[in-house]
């Protein structure tokens, strides 16, 4: 069985014939020269025995066809170049032990004479130093097989032939392919000699072995990949630079739009039933008449008569059914505060703290106007009811009720208007105690103010109020009905549905929903930008390190751990991105929590919440970028990489 062999090896460049139908069996042992002049391939062959360059033909390792040339490097092979290729960034030992120790580490410092070199820099080595150290970091991975690319060419005499000797202890148990155009040593060195000066070569080992060779696996520890990496970031610093700024500023704006998004929502949500009238919804019928001849029509509210709610009674499920007094409690009535005139609403609630009909709680805005907690309310009026003859059936009333302040609301600001929100029972017992005689005697019956307004009200009568109300202290049931109604069509009845706490609340909820859109749109553009600027940085970062990348994949470090380097380095940038962002973000959060005073974005909730989301959508960009890095990655050519070293 052959150790090393290739079959019908050929290569081509721009359709010229470098190398062809090249079959070599190479000894598990002893140095194998490949000599020729300058340009006849030889360099090439290495790069295709080595699997760095794609050619024609088979490649065997072990009497089995070579199928991961990935794995082949990484378990078999070592390379030792012309031009060292060491990492500069790292000291002698470092270097060496790219692969961890070997239980030969002793051995081979003492073998290359480097103790005393051993924690220095590489950088600071000669041209001889360094060449040791790269065949001790070969040796260190105790290979079956080295490939030496000119590995003399650029020293001089002396140290020409210390390399060699080194070489050639070795070799004693280590297969050595030695690429040369150095006559004289490879003739003193060298156990077999293939020429290259034509392009075809048949070169078969004096004789065949049975030999097993240990598979010896090669994995970078994760610390050194780490470390690595973090060396490699700083050729790039610049460019690593834009990226965290950009990424900082794209995770800071997702962190602080939903924490926003959140808050506000929250604050409205809780603010739902603020408006102490979101138990009320008012009904009313809708008539249009058009105008002849005109493109308008007259609009009249009317107050629902029972034949008429029968037909929306299955949506009102168990609401209760109330009057409407406001045209008695006007809307805008004349009222006084230590005799200055007020123009404030009057609207209905069914608040707990309020005790009897005189008490009233007022929001912040009517607060401002009322002094001394006190409303003067007077209404001075006569009440006329209609009967079938046209007969004006009138009683005189005099209400004069003070008003005692005994509560603020706190409610959204946006739609604020002065309010005062009375107790719509108590009133209403109230309004049943005010007795209308004359009307009384009318109707043979005892009609109190309350009465008439809910039973006598007739055609253009100013009590009829064109709505009633439905109550419940369930907001949930409250805006189901609401919906129910307004959604609900009807041949015969155009019902409509009214509730002001209802009303503002969609109009700041779609307000605030314009504004999250209209943010949101330059949130993607913002992140789309990032992740551009981070595919180019990616792809820099891999043109400035795809030496050093090409080196290791060619030194036997496999695929997956060279591509890790890179995906360290994402999570470096990302990691340092999230990070600045985090104290963007609170910055931001501080400022605007003292700003505004309705927003608190400081809660545990909000920040938990934003932190998940940006911690996944780091997560997900991390996972991009690693496709795009191996994308990258795969692209090095390897013999380019190594040839322009």
């Amino acid at each position: 069985m052959n150790f090393f062999s290739c079959k019908n090896l050929s290569k081509s460049f721009n359709q010229e014939k470098i190398l062809e139908d090249i079959n070599i069996s190479f000894p598990s042992f002893g140095i194998v020269s490949i000599i020729g002049h300058s340009g006849c391939g030889k360099s090439t062959l290495l790069n295709c025995l080595l699997g760095l360059e794609a050619c024609e033909g088979t490649i065997y390792f072990k009497g089995k066809k070579i199928k991961s040339f990935d794995e082949f490097r990484n378990k078999y092979t070592g390379v030792i170049f012309q031009n060292f290729h060491l990492f500069e960034y790292l000291t002698v030992k470092e270097n060496i032990t790219l692969f961890g120790k070997s239980k030969n580490y002793k051995k081979i410092i003492s073998l290359l004479n480097l103790e005393d070199k051993i924690n220095k820099k590489v950088k600071l080595l000669s041209g001889g130093e360094k060449q040791r150290v790269a065949i001790a970091r070969t040796l260190m991975k105790n290979p079956k097989i080295i490939f030496c690319d000119e590995i003399v060419g650029s020293l001089d005499e002396n140290n020409s032939l210390k390399i060699m000797k080194y070489i050639k202890e070795i070799s004693k148990d280590i297969l050595v392919i030695n690429i040369s155009h150095n006559i004289k040593l490879v003739n003193k060195f060298s156990d077999h000699v293939i020429s290259l000066e034509t392009k075809k070569v048949d070169f078969i080992s004096p004789f065949e072995e049975k030999i097993k060779v240990k598979e010896n696996k090669k994995i970078l520890p994760k610390l050194k990949l780490f470390k690595n990496s973090l060396e490699l970031l700083r050729k790039s610093i610049f460019k690593i630079t834009l990226s965290i700024i950009s990424l900082s500023i794209s995770f800071s704006l997702v962190g602080i739009i939903l924490c926003v998004e959140k808050s506000v929502e929250s604050y409205i949500t809780s603010y739902k039933q603020s408006a102490l009238d979101y138990s009320f919804l008012e009904l009313t019928i809708t008539l249009e008449t058009k105008i002849e001849n005109t493109s308008f029509s007259l609009i009249k509210n009317t107050r629902p008569t029972k034949e008429e709610l029968s037909h929306i009674n299955h949506l009102l499920s168990d609401l209760n059914l109330g009057y409407n007094y406001s045209n008695l409690i006007n809307s805008y009535t004349s009222l006084k505060s230590l005799d200055e005139e007020l123009q404030i609403r009057f609207l209905p609630c069914l608040d707990k703290n309020i005790t009897s009909y005189n008490q009233v709680i007022v929001n912040s805005k009517a607060k401002e106007l009322i002094k001394n907690n006190k409303i003067n309310y007077i209404q001075k009026r006569n009440i006329d009811y209609i009967n079938l003859s046209n007969k004006v059936i009138s009683d005189y009333i005099d209400l004069s009720i003070d008003f005692e302040v005994v509560g603020v609301n706190e409610e959204l600001e946006f739609f604020q208007e002065p309010i005062v929100y009375y107790h719509y029972y108590y009133l209403e017992d109230y309004l049943h105690l005010i007795n209308l005689e004359n009307l009384s005697l009318e109707k043979k019956e005892k009609v109190s103010l309350a009465h008439r307004i809910i039973f006598y009200s007739f055609e253009g009568d100013y009590f009829n109020t064109g709505t009633l109300y439905f109550i419940s202290n369930d907001i949930n049931k409250v805006e189901e009905t609401y919906e129910k109604i307004n959604n609900f069509n009807s041949s015969y009845y155009n019902f409509k549905c009214i509730s002001r706490s209802i009303e503002n609340y969609k109009s700041i909820e779609d307000l605030f929903n314009k504004i999250i859109d209209a943010i949101e749109i330059f949130l993607i553009i913002s992140l789309v930008i990032s992740c551009l600027l981070m595919g180019l940085t990616i792809n820099s970062l891999i043109i400035d390190e795809e030496k050093e990348l090409g080196v290791l994949k060619s030194l036997g470090v496999l695929k997956k751990q060279t591509e890790k380097i890179v995906f360290y380095q994402i999570g470096i940038i990302i990691f340092i991105s999230l990070l600045t962002s985090f104290f963007a973000k609170y910055f931001t959060y501080y400022v605007i929590d003292k700003k505004i005073d309705f927003i608190n974005l400081l809660t545990i909730e909000n920040i938990l919440f934003e932190n998940m989301i940006t911690i996944l959508l780091s997560l997900i960009f991390s996972f991009i970028f690693s496709q795009i890095s191996k994308y990258f990655v795969n692209k090095i050519k390897l013999s380019d990489v190594l040839r322009e070293g």
